[in-house]
């Protein structure tokens, strides 16, 4: 009894250390800790969080991977063309597309990934201390609810996508197919053969979804530090105006506005380079799902491509994961006109009033991310996607009738 005694208290002590530890942890350290969990999952596929990044063996297997899909999907449609299952496959294409940009987009576009975290890590290294500090702490933990709801999406993603084929093989014992691809030299009409052609497909579909996973997270760090760079600045003109009702001293003014000024202008850099980066990522995932969507809708219908309905789901949670990201920087940039609309500009001096407008012509140049640089990337935009798909599955069956 002594001797469990003695190893419960040393648990306690453990637990009582890693707890004062935890208490006095910085938002740097937190972001330090983020983007650590966010390396584990690029790691593997090539890519990595840091600025001495090369291309590696594993960037290779990626590449591989990218390659040899693209080699079932042209070797699938050499076998059956002409056949209404090639449009099935069109959907399962679309799936690619998807990671191909997002990982070329990586690979050509590493140093600007860089320097938006370079820029972020520099923020929180400044920010230690007062209210800024605790601004930047909060962050942590709407980036941990974020990345929960991105790891819910793509575990029912992949969930969805693969439960019928599996579902029907292990209650009703039917070859039901996961993917409509064909492997060369595996008969998927037997049942060792379908095991592996299940296997192999279903280690694909993770795979790829391990992709989209690291790319929303470090689409989210971003997105949740651009929210955050608003508040540092609202934060500020709130101090510019406490400043100007006291009357302190005009040189001490100058620096705090003329600090709002840099920090605008940072804002306005930064959600340039967000925008060069996910913009096409955008607007290439957004146009794949709506053309997956109606493809593999297509495929229920005609061929009675039940997995289809998975897939269908599949392009769902991708969708709103997308757009839900895309609403919360559109809200942002919404925040920062309603944060300078909120400041007490009436009270300031006449050559301070004169630079707001300055400000103003700063926030003008933030833009949300856009769609075919038409559309801005929200709900409205998916709720417009979704309605698209609905008028072109009622003309298709109107056609198919």
């Amino acid at each position: 009894m002594e001797f469990v005694q003695r190893i419960v208290s040393k648990v306690k002590q453990k637990l009582d250390k890693n707890g004062k530890v935890a208490k006095h942890e910085t938002a740097s350290e937190r972001m330090a800790v983020t983007l650590k969990f966010v390396h584990k999952f690029t790691y593997p596929l090539g890519f990595e969080l840091t600025n001495e990044w090369q291309f590696s063996l594993r960037t290779a297997v990626n590449v591989f991977v990218k390659w040899f899909t693209w080699f079932l999907i042209v070797y699938t449609i050499y076998l059956d063309f002409p056949s209404l299952d090639d449009v099935v496959v069109l959907g399962g294409t679309s799936v690619h597309i998807i990671h191909t940009v997002k990982f070329i987009i990586v690979l050509l576009h590493h140093k600007k990934f860089m320097s938006l975290l370079n820029f972020i890590l520099k923020v929180y290294k400044v920010n230690v201390t007062g209210n800024r500090e605790w601004i930047l702490a909060n962050s942590g933990k709407t980036i941990s609810y974020h990345f929960k709801c991105v790891i819910a999406g793509s575990v029912a993603g992949a969930g969805l996508y693969s439960f019928w084929p599996c579902y029907d093989f292990l209650v009703n014992g039917n070859l039901t197919k996961v993917s409509p691809l064909i492997i060369p030299f595996l008969n998927d009409e037997q049942l060792k053969g379908y095991l592996i052609a299940t296997i192999i497909n279903i280690a694909h579909v993770v795979f790829h979804i391990l992709g989209t996973f690291a790319m929303t997270c470090v689409f989210i760090v971003y997105v949740d530090v651009y929210d955050d760079l608003v508040s540092l600045i609202e934060d500020d003109f709130k101090l510019f105006d406490a400043m100007c009702e006291k009357g302190v001293n005009d040189s001490e003014r100058q620096l705090v506005f003329r600090n709002i000024i840099r920090e605008l202008m940072d804002l306005a850099r930064y959600n340039s380079y967000m925008n060069d980066l996910f913009t096409d990522i955008a607007t290439v995932e957004c146009v794949c799902c709506y053309i997956g969507t109606v493809a593999c809708l297509f495929g229920y219908f005609a061929v009675n491509f039940t997995n289809g309905i998975g897939a269908i789901a599949y392009f769902a949670t991708e969708l709103l994961m997308v757009c839900y990201i895309g609403q919360l920087v559109d809200n942002t940039t919404c925040r920062i006109t309603d944060v300078i609309n909120n400041t007490k500009w009436y009270i300031y001096d006449v050559k301070y009033q004169k630079d707001i407008l300055l400000v103003l012509d700063i926030v003008s140049r933030v833009k949300p991310i856009l769609i075919l640089k038409l559309h801005p990337l929200n709900f409205a935009t998916g709720l417009m996607i979704i309605k698209n798909i609905y008028t072109l599955t009622m003309f298709m069956l109107n056609f198919l009738e």
